[in-house]
């Protein structure tokens, strides 16, 4: 029978109990799937679908914002509502999808079968061929240095189990709304990062810096109200990053004598490179991708590293401060001013000639509290919308891996 998931009894326990208290029959999921050969031919205005591991079947055209099929889609397999499709060399991260549309293409890459639906739920499928349980399987599967390939002959070996319908059904409903739930909070976030890029940009505008600014100084003072200054002007220092420490960790937390971050080029998460016993940057900076993800740009606590292809900016704080930096590199498109010859990057001469705007201390430290507030609502894993996220989806997952988790009947 199936896992309890906690103290309290599950619904599904009692349903486990009443259809198969000795445990869930066990079958190869060849014996209930069968090969969908059927061509396009001469069928006219079917749309074509490609198959993505994170978005399921989607249109072809919007697949990676271009075509990526032949005029001529006579051979393509044609798929119709409820089936699967799924491509052999890259099942083992998930690309397999059903068709919730009635019908369409899809190219002669992809493996077509639909399933008995007297001992199936196509959702149950779903969720259980994506589980990472199950994808581990996969991949188990494939022979000793061979390039993965998943044909459609593996399926008569891999075990499924086939609870009673009822009990499938009962199982995708609560696997569904916890992903309805996390579509809702990626709807929501989605709209405050909007409203937030609006106020951000509303905030550093040229009109609303010097509307704070008026009310901040002496109306006698005669220097203009809000400067635009060079970084050059406002940074003590601008410089590249260099070569990885002697010394150093990949891991993604400190541990031992490797304390101190390094940072590369990427963005966001993917920016942490690992740890090292020793550091390069002792004051507090804004970070600067020079290739790759150029124009990234985001605020350092002392105490790093920062690698080749990541330009440190460490300001004055007599002018300005290290988050309004960040916040005022905004307003400068810095992405677009990458070279245009060979590969796009950003150089220190070209970053040190870029204006930004300089209003006083004071109205910098104002900006900023608005800005950390709407930034941690929308960014931060810590709090906010992200974090009730990621704590929706550790309970979906922690969910989906006992929910399909049974014991073999006798």
């Amino acid at each position: 029978m199936m896992k309890a998931l906690n103290d309290n009894a599950h619904p599904l326990e009692s349903l486990l109990q009443q259809h198969c208290p000795n445990g869930v029959e066990f079958k190869p999921l060849g014996e209930v799937i069968e090969r969908v050969r059927r061509k396009v031919k001469n069928l006219n205005n079917v749309n074509v679908y490609s198959v993505s591991n994170s978005q399921g079947l989607i249109l072809s055209t919007d697949f990676r914002d271009r075509k990526l099929y032949s005029e001529d889609i006579s051979n393509y397999t044609l798929i119709q509502k409820g089936e699967f499709a799924y491509n052999p060399a890259r099942l083992n991260i998930g690309s397999i999808a059903f068709l919730t549309d009635e019908v369409g293409a899809v190219s002669p890459m992809y493996v077509v079968f639909k399933i008995d639906e007297k001992s199936l739920n196509q959702k149950f499928l779903f969720y259980f061929l994506k589980s990472p349980t199950t994808l581990r399987k996969i991949v188990s599967l494939t022979e000793t240095g061979a390039r993965f390939r998943f044909d459609f002959k593996r399926w008569e070996k891999f075990p499924i189990p086939l609870p009673p319908l009822e009990i499938q059904s009962k199982i995708v409903e609560i696997l569904d709304t916890f992903t309805e739930l996390e579509a809702e909070l990626e709807a929501e976030l989605e709209a405050r990062l909007k409203q937030y890029h609006y106020y951000r940009n509303k905030l550093l505008s040229h009109d609303e810096l010097e509307n704070r600014t008026a009310k901040s100084r002496n109306d006698s003072d005669p220097t203009p109200i809000v400067p635009y200054v060079r970084l050059g002007e406002v940074c003590e220092k601008v410089f590249a990053g260099g070569d990885l420490p002697k010394e150093y960790s990949k891991d993604k937390k400190p541990s031992g004598e490797f304390l101190y971050p390094i940072y590369s080029n990427g963005s966001d998460e993917n920016s942490l490179y690992g740890f090292s016993k020793t550091y390069r940057i002792d004051a507090e900076a804004v970070t600067i991708s020079a290739r790759g993800t150029i124009g990234f740009h985001t605020t350092r606590e002392a105490k790093f590293t920062p690698t080749v292809r990541l330009i440190t900016l460490i300001p004055n704080l007599n002018k300005i401060t290290n988050r309004f930096l960040n916040y005022a590199l905004y307003t400068t498109h810095i992405e677009k001013y990458g070279t245009s010859a060979g590969i796009p990057q950003l150089t220190i001469p070209m970053l040190e000639k870029i204006t930004i705007p300089l209003p006083p201390l004071s109205v910098q430290e104002e900006i900023v509290e608005l800005l950390d507030k709407f930034d941690t609502l929308t960014n931060d894993l810590t709090s906010g919308i992200p974090a009730e996220i990621e704590a929706r989806k550790k309970q979906y997952e922690y969910y989906r891996e006992r929910l399909l988790s049974f014991i073999a009947k006798d």
